[in-house]
């Protein structure tokens, strides 16, 4: 741990009781012998953050270069008259009164009768001829899929035969809502 034959301690002369050079008082021999394997710990840590460092550097250049491939693909893709991915459209009739037609598939808010937010969806059906467990909408009505209950307890507007609350339907459940009463987001 330390010398006794290096220029420093033959010209100085050896570390006092209780104090040694470069790391000052009130530390002994025994107190440093004990923070060897602490000494080594952090050595071993330093080591494994720098391979960490250069794993991360390597990735981030993987990265780069996945990236320009990406690009090229796209720009190819372009080049060739591609066009976004095709989507499968949501649940359209002839029935349906076409301001109605822009609300499918977007997401909303139902509200009670007191214009509180007991649940939110997604706008699955506006054609009033719609059938849902078994019964039309009507006219005034949109069919809906649940994504979130806020009020389980809630009753449902149209019985469905079925179920009693929204609790009952679940989430990912379809129910029957007056559209005065959705909230529909753009």
């Amino acid at each position: 741990m330390t010398s006794v034959d290096d220029a420093l301690t033959q010209s100085i002369g050896s570390d006092s009781r209780g104090r040694m050079r470069g790391i000052g008082g009130n530390v002994g021999k025994i107190t440093l012998k004990k923070t060897m394997p602490i000494v080594h710990k952090l050595g071993v840590v330093s080591r494994e953050r720098d391979n960490l460092v250069d794993k991360l550097d390597e990735m981030q250049k993987s990265l780069g270069d996945l990236h320009q491939k990406f690009q090229c693909f796209v720009d190819k893709q372009g080049e060739q008259g591609d066009v976004a991915p095709r989507t499968i459209p949501p649940f359209k009739s002839s029935h349906a009164s076409s301001p109605d037609l822009v609300n499918l598939g977007k997401r909303c808010d139902l509200c009670d009768w007191k214009k509180r937010v007991i649940a939110r969806g997604e706008v699955h059906a506006v054609d009033p001829k719609t059938r849902v467990h078994g019964a039309e909408m009507g006219d005034g009505n949109f069919s809906v899929v649940l994504m979130e209950i806020i009020a389980p307890q809630s009753e449902l507007w149209k019985e469905d035969g079925y179920h009693d609350t929204l609790g009952e339907v679940g989430v990912g459940g379809f129910l029957v809502w007056p559209k005065l009463f959705l909230t529909i987001y753009p």
